[in-house]
């Protein structure tokens, strides 16, 4: 809910330079979060302090100019920004697992040092 009141709020400025040119303005809000979106559309309640006021926020902001809102839930598959995070954060597990794996089976001088290597005399 934070990222929305973050997003509204950089974009407040020109959210309502275009409500100014035209009548009403349609605001599209999308998350991969059912909660949030649900909690937003007023469906959910609100139990926390700290997400009351974050969504109070929210509300204050659209209630300041014409608008329709439109609070749409995004499943994470289609959500390309979730992707491509998901992709990253594999990426650098797997630089992990690679590091530590050539850190226990290689010893500091390049050999293999696992007990499945062979040794040499």
């Amino acid at each position: 809910m934070l990222a929305i009141y973050f997003a509204l709020v950089d974009n407040h400025r020109q959210i309502r330079m275009s409500a100014s040119r035209k009548k009403q303005i349609v605001v599209n809000i999308r998350s991969d979060s059912k909660t949030c979106i649900e909690q937003l559309r007023g469906i959910s309640k609100l139990r926390d302090a700290v997400l009351q006021r974050i969504c109070m926020s929210i509300r204050r902001l659209l209630d300041k100019i014409a608008h329709i809102i439109i609070f749409e839930h995004l499943e994470r598959a289609k959500n390309q920004a979730g992707l491509l995070l998901e992709q990253r954060r594999r990426k650098e597990i797997e630089k992990y697992l690679m590091h530590r794996y050539q850190k226990q089976c290689h010893g500091f001088n390049g050999f293999m040092t696992d007990r499945y290597s062979l040794a040499t005399a």
